[in-house]
């Protein structure tokens, strides 16, 4: 079986439901369909999650394997999982809010959630239990008013990005800093200090120190899915792993 298409060295959070969540460790999330599944660094199923009141799984954040966060954006629902894909507790709405409809959720490294609100145009962290809102980050200078559909924090910076477009970059304070010119066709994300980029069928490597510039570009067959392991870029048929393919200049 094939899955679906599937996006940090300390945090990772993808937002479409072809969307991949990476570790440092040797395993990795992929949303197939309605299911969670966990992969090692063999392509072997390990864990699977699936709820099938909730459905499809819009985004996992698995930055902290021992918390993995399973956003459902359609019932605005989070449902948390222990390493071994068990849901830790009952889901969490996030309707409770009274913020209208989620767009985005990732981690934080504080321990919360942050979250995004496409109509208020803000972003917003919770408590580590998720039961109030702690900071509130207006966005009212955001360049790029298009619908994002990538939202992750790694180190204290949230990074906001919407396909075909600029990377934003906003600080744990609030303060916008300067963005990143790089289009992408599917996803971004961030392991080891290095961004990675996919876009058409290639994997560029930039590093997070001058994220403009292309480090190294490498190839993968379009359709299977794009994984970085212990920082190599790989890639999964549905069945086994396999390394990318470098392009040398």
């Amino acid at each position: 079986m094939l899955l679906v298409r599937a996006i940090l060295a300390l945090t990772i959070c993808f937002s479409n439901s072809d969307v991949v969540s990476q570790h440092l460790q040797s395993n990795v999330w992929v949303i197939d369909n309605n299911a969670a599944i966990k992969l090692d660094g063999k392509g072997k199923i390990t864990a699977r999650y699936t709820n099938n009141f909730l459905g499809n799984p819009t985004a996992i954040d698995y930055s902290d394997p021992f918390r993995t966060i399973v956003f459902y954006r359609a019932h605005q629902q989070i449902v948390m999982l222990n390493n071994d894909g068990v849901a830790i507790g009952q889901p969490i709405s996030l309707m409770n809010f009274g913020l209208g409809q989620i767009w985005l959720a990732c981690r934080s490294s504080r321990g919360g959630v942050w979250l995004y609100s496409y109509k208020q145009n803000q972003i917003l962290l919770t408590n580590p239990q998720l039961t109030r809102i702690e900071q509130t980050i207006s966005l009212e200078n955001r360049t790029n008013r298009k619908e994002p559909d990538t939202l992750l924090e790694v180190e204290g910076i949230i990074y906001l990005g919407t396909a075909n477009h600029i990377i934003e970059r906003i600080d744990a304070y609030g303060t916008t800093l300067a963005p990143i010119n790089a289009a992408y066709d599917s996803r971004f994300w961030i392991t080891n200090c290095t961004l990675w980029i996919e876009n058409k069928c290639i994997l560029e490597k930039r590093l997070i120190s001058s994220p403009n510039q292309v480090d190294e570009t490498y190839t993968f067959p379009c359709k299977n899915i794009p994984l970085i392991i212990s920082n190599k870029p790989m890639h999964f048929n549905g069945f086994s792993i396999s390394t990318c393919e470098k392009v040398y200049k």
